[in-house]
């Protein structure tokens, strides 16, 4: 897609204001895609060059930079996401120093190229106005949602919606040009397969996609054979079709069998995710809610705009077809039992589009512009509250000075923000570094060890540090709890408070101390520490009964 595909902005609103304040008279082509970009800058501005944006994040890039040492997913470090994902965050770690800047501004450019199929999507459907304001709710809503750093799909919709706007463009044409249906079905499921190793849950909408091409096959009117009448020509286009999109993820096991890899691979990949438990109610259903409070005003809007008919009135495919992708993505949200408010962000690119025929109508407009500061206004205030009241590099600073003195001793991260793993020399205490396939409930019998034996494994090998949460969430495995808490009260003293991650509390192995190591500067005087300890303690007791 070109900047040119960006339409002039014209927002034709029936009011008195000058001229010169009227979007459509100073904002062109090339204005709306740096509009949109400019935008997407400064609503992210204040997350980037943060090292603790989040968790997932920061264990791809931790996991990306082992990549380029020569460990091997699945095998020599355990997750279960796409291959892809990993490389995408081994390319960032190849900045270096600015390895978080990299990837922070690798996905700022991946909104910014959503946000402009998203405009080229609205297109077909709304006022060039209304499309405008369909890119600018995909960015505002993000930050949110979780979206505002680099979580995986943030990194796979500009893919998605790639493959969507790819067969959107050509609807008209599909059913009666069985050359054309064939090369758009290997381009958006090239697009698509590509996404799906970056995050599976692409997956659902890949079906959608694959069905609908399918059935276009069928419209033709050039006589059996060519039109996609004929059953063989659409199981041919079909058949070919499924191979382009599986193709990336059958290339990545093929290599993996090669090298002796290919039951690592499979149980990662496939096994592991029928694997995982129920997740414990007292956290799920807090979770679950929040996702509900940010979906429902985006959600309210497409019900809207379909109940009343906007958008069908200038074409009704291309409006059925937005529809039928918006309930494809939330199916597949529903599917994979998505609960964390991060995982609904695949919605917004689809929702955004099919709320856009809403600027048809005045009470739309208004409606989408109160949207669209609502998006703004919450989305900036999840950011500054999380991120912005607290200089999140500084403290990670702190962290790796404390955990550096005495050096070489090596790092346990049993809860807290894995990008510690990535600043500190990694020991390869385990194959399983992420806490929470240590930890929550949901992962005891999911990953392929017998965690109680893994963490007496890494406990035995006498880390110089243990990390964890000083209110550790909901839903945390009991034994681990007691195996992890009995060690640090044997043997472990906490020499650091930082208030970051629900309040991380940093042990330090007592000998070190006993062998004249100094307490960093900034520790939590004694009293302090053993209050932690005990608070930690009765916390565990509290779970476990």
């Amino acid at each position: 897609m070109m900047i040119s595909d960006i339409p002039k902005i014209s927002l034709s609103l029936p009011t008195r204001w000058p001229r010169a304040m009227r979007p459509g008279g100073i904002v062109g082509p090339t204005g709306g895609a740096l509009a949109l970009l400019l935008v997407a800058l400064v609503l992210r501005w204040p997350t980037f060059g943060d090292p603790m944006l989040g968790w997932d994040e920061e264990f791809y890039l931790f996991v990306g930079g082992r990549m380029l040492h020569g460990d091997i997913p699945y095998v020599d470090i355990w997750d279960r996401k796409p291959i892809g994902l990993f490389a995408i965050y081994a390319f960032f770690h190849l900045f270096g120093p600015w390895r978080v800047w990299a990837y922070q501004i690798g996905a700022l450019l991946c909104v910014w190229l959503t946000a402009m199929l998203v405009t080229r999507m609205a297109r077909h459907v709304a006022p060039p106005a209304g499309a405008f304001i369909a890119g600018l709710l995909y960015i505002a809503w993000l930050n949110q949602a979780g979206g505002h750093g680099g979580q995986s799909s943030v990194f796979y919709t500009p893919l998605v919606a790639a493959a969507m706007a790819c067969i959107l463009d050509r609807l008209p044409r599909l059913g009666s040009d069985a050359a054309l249906l064939r090369r758009t079905g290997v381009q958006a499921m090239g697009l698509l397969g590509m996404a799906i190793q970056i995050k599976y849950t692409v997956i659902g909408e890949g079906v959608f996609a694959g069905l609908l091409l399918l059935g276009q096959s069928g419209l033709g009117q050039s006589g059996l054979g060519q039109s996609g009448r004929d059953v063989r020509t659409i199981l041919k286009n079909g058949s070919l079709w499924v191979f382009v999109a599986l193709f990336p993820t059958l290339a990545v096991f093929g290599l993996y069998a090669l090298a002796g890899h290919g039951r690592a691979w499979w149980f990662a990949n496939i096994d592991s995710i029928f694997l995982r438990a129920a997740p414990d109610p007292r956290r799920y259903v807090p979770e679950l809610a929040g996702t509900i409070v940010v979906l429902a005003p985006i959600f309210l809007a497409f019900m809207l705009g379909w109940l009343s008919g906007v958008g069908a009135m200038k074409n009704p495919r291309d409006m059925a077809f937005l529809r039928r992708w918006t309930l494809a993505a939330l199916a597949s949200f529903l599917l994979f039992k998505a609960r964390f408010v991060h995982y609904s962000l695949p919605l917004f690119a689809p929702l955004a589009v099919a709320a856009a025929p809403l600027w048809f109508r005045r009470s739309g407009r208004i409606a989408l512009l109160l949207l669209l500061g609502w998006a703004i206004l919450q989305g900036e205030r999840t950011v500054w509250l999380n991120f912005g009241r607290v200089d999140d590099a500084a403290l990670m600073n702190r962290i790796i000075e404390t955990v550096s003195h005495p050096a070489g001793e090596c790092v346990f991260v049993y809860q807290g923000p894995q990008a510690v793993y990535d600043r500190v020399p990694w020991c390869g205490l385990t194959t399983h570094p992420f806490m929470g396939h240590l930890s929550d409930i949901e992962e005891a019998h999911a990953t392929g060890i017998d965690v109680s034996s893994e963490l007496r494994r890494i406990l035995a090998a006498r880390p110089g540090y243990i990390l964890l949460m000083q209110h550790a969430p909901a839903g945390r495995i009991p034994e681990s709890e007691r195996i992890v808490h009995d060690a640090l009260g044997a043997g472990y003293v906490a020499v650091r408070y930082v208030p970051a991650a629900r309040g991380l509390v940093i042990f330090e192995r007592r000998d070190l101390l006993s062998e004249g190591a100094s307490i960093p500067r900034g520790a939590m005087p004694p009293a302090e520490r053993g209050a932690t300890l005990h608070e930690n303690r009765s916390a565990q007791h509290d779970r476990t009964e």
